[in-house]
Parts: structure tokens; C-alpha cells; sequence
């Protein structure tokens, strides 16, 4: 099986050469990054959204040589098949042209996906046939979103960059299953909710103790004898669905 390549960060010098006039910002964005890492026991593996928005911000950021742009940023969720209207709230029409580019952890490079110079409206990549521009408001419209359309999307009107839209498309979760141990003289038990959690981006977990709604957030609790409530079930979550585990009987209940 052939071995994901890692995403790794460069040091700050090399990240913030050609940028000494506003290092104080450059290092501010490598800080950022950095902490944007999360660490796993095979891997360090960096948060997508953070590692697009760290290529297109620092060379956008320290141009401007303020922290202006960051209120630009929209994060978008969606699921595949459905349909994404990038909005812009920073343009006033009429506008004389219009560039939309994309960047994704794949590429790590900004690339066109829609521009209008006056003429005809052109697409690239496999944004033809699906994708819509309005040359009056500079409104991007894509439908059939697929896993691939992640990614940041910056556009830019005579040649300056107005606002970025960080689309995330993920699967929705499935029905989770509830796994249980308990030690071998019954004063407790370890539950666990498991769910696939492949191409679902952020997954959050709650549990539901009779009828005590979100009474533990995590993927794994442990329950005692004082605890005596009938059943137990968890609840997944991601940014566009969530789904309900089956209950599984308490083995502390007072009515089994």
C-alpha cells in the first residue's frame, strides 16, 4: 500500500523570507499554523482549513499589512450532489471584471476556476457544465459539489482579492454503534460510540442517559453503579447531519 504523503511545515525564516517588512505578521501566521497541527501517535497531520488559509493568507495579509481581511473569510459546509451560492458582501455593483481561484490541500496552489474580463464568462477544471457567474454581483454559483470541490476560494476584482469562501464539502455520518466493557467486578463499565469518520470533516459525540439529553460530550464515558437510569444511547455530529446510536441497556439500571 502505497504511504499518504504528510503535510510538515516549513521554519518561520523560510516561511517569511521576502516578507521582512512585516515579520511581526509573517511569524504571527507561522504561530497559527503551527498550532493548527493535530498529533496522532503515526502521524502530525495539519487541519485542512488552516493549511489553505495559511498559503492564501500570508502573502494576502501582509500585502495589506493588517488583519482587515480575516473578517472576508466565510466557512461553508456541504454535502456532495448539493449546490453552493458564493455570496459576496464586500462588492457594490457594477464591477469590471471578476476572478475566481481555488486552492486545495492537493495543489497547494491558487488556480482559476471561473474569471469574466467584459467578454465571455470562461471555467476551468471541471467547473464547466456545472457552474454559474454573475457578471453583475460577481457571484459564483456551484452545483453537483463532490469531496474534490474542497478547498479555499478567493476572489479577486481588478486584480485585488475581496474575500475568501473555505468550502468544506463532507459526507454525512452514519448511524453509530455502541461498543461496552465492563471490569470484572462490575463497578464499572466503559462505553463507546463508533462511528466511520471518513470524509465527514469535524465529528462531535453526546450521550443521552435515560432521558438526560447531552449528559456527557465525548466519544467514550465510563458509567458506575450511580448511575441508574434503564438505557443509554450517543449522538454524532458533523457540520451537516447528525445521526442516533440504538439504546443499549445499563447494566447498573434498577430496572433492566
Amino acid at each position: 500500500m502505497k504511504k499518504k504523503k504528510s503535510t510538515t511545515l516549513p521554519p518561520p525564516t523560510t516561511l517569511c523570507s521576502g516578507y521582512a517588512q512585516y515579520w511581526w505578521l509573517c511569524f504571527w501566521w507561522w504561530e497559527l499554523v503551527l498550532s493548527s497541527f493535530t498529533h496522532t501517535k503515526e502521524t502530525k497531520r495539519m487541519n485542512p482549513v488552516w493549511f489553505i488559509l495559511s498559503i492564501i493568507l500570508l502573502p494576502l495579509t501582509t500585502v495589506q499589512a493588517g488583519f482587515s481581511f480575516l473578517d472576508k473569510i466565510e466557512l461553508i459546509y456541504k454535502k456532495p450532489g448539493e449546490t453552493v451560492v458564493f455570496s459576496l458582501s464586500s462588492v457594490t455593483p457594477p464591477i469590471p471584471n471578476v476572478t475566481w481561484k481555488l486552492i486545495t490541500t492537493m495543489s497547494e496552489v491558487l488556480t482559476l476556476a471561473a474569471e469574466w474580463n467584459g467578454g465571455d464568462v470562461n471555467f476551468y477544471q471541471d467547473f464547466k457544465g456545472r457552474s454559474t457567474l454573475n457578471t453583475t454581483t460577481g457571484e459564483l454559483t456551484i452545483s453537483n459539489l463532490t469531496l474534490k470541490d474542497s478547498g479555499g476560494y478567493v476572489v479577486e476584482i481588478n486584480n485585488e482579492a475581496m474575500e475568501i469562501k473555505m468550502l468544506m464539502v463532507v459526507l454525512p455520518v452514519t448511524k453509530p454503534t455502541i461498543s461496552m466493557s465492563c471490569d470484572d467486578e462490575k463497578t464499572h463499565c466503559v462505553l463507546k460510540c463508533e462511528v466511520n469518520t471518513t470524509d465527514v470533516g469535524e465529528v462531535s459525540y453526546s450521550w443521552t442517559l435515560g432521558d438526560m439529553v447531552g449528559w456527557r460530550q465525548s466519544k467514550k464515558i465510563k458509567i458506575t453503579k450511580e448511575q441508574k437510569e434503564p438505557s443509554l444511547l450517543c449522538v454524532v455530529k458533523n457540520p451537516v447531519s447528525y445521526e442516533f446510536s440504538d439504546r443499549v441497556v445499563n447494566p447498573f439500571s434498577n430496572n433492566p
